[in-house]
């Protein structure tokens, strides 16, 4: 199966809250669209599994954001573009050509503490405790026997060739 996806999307930040809620995170989005071009293949592997493959370029344009407490502008950028994107997963690979992030913004923050203020975007959730099953080991092999091969982790390949960073700034 082929796809061609030529897509813009856009979420105004009313959209967003209810995500940015569920992921704890201490700064709102107030402006930002994506978009994506490129090609889309889906199918099934010599042994069955589902793969896809996606080749294209992303874009992430006038991204803006304000910390809750106060807010200030945190962090906001004219463009964050990845070019050149070949992802597969049969096996997992990643490449990128270049990603570029263009006349950005961060405030920086020195915390009473000696930590940066980046290290405080995401709340501290309340810790669930989870109760742990206990697996009883695994059975030994009979004398004579062999244990069954683990089978292989997939190959995960990243690769990023080239990161520019232009007209950026930040304060403190």
């Amino acid at each position: 199966m082929f796809i061609r996806l030529r897509r813009t999307c856009f979420h105004p930040p009313s959209k967003l809250g209810g995500i940015q809620q569920e992921l704890f995170i201490k700064i709102s989005v107030t402006d930002g669209a994506f978009s994506t071009a490129g090609n889309l293949k889906l199918g099934i592997s010599d042994n069955k599994e589902m793969k896809m493959t996606y080749s294209g370029d992303a874009l992430l344009a006038n991204f803006a954001s304000i910390d809750k407490l106060n807010s200030d502008d945190f962090l906001k950028w004219k463009s964050l573009s990845f070019n050149g994107i070949q992802i597969g997963t049969a096996p997992l690979s990643i490449e990128v050509k270049g990603i570029s992030l263009a006349d950005f913004y961060v405030r920086l923050a020195m915390n009473a503490d000696g930590t940066l203020n980046l290290q405080d975007i995401l709340e501290k959730g309340e810790s669930k405790e989870v109760k742990k099953e206990t697996t009883p080991p695994p059975p030994q092999p009979k004398e004579g026997t062999t244990l069954p091969q683990k089978e292989k982790e997939p190959a995960k390949n990243i690769k990023i060739e080239s990161v520019t960073l232009q007209g950026g700034g930040s304060t403190s």
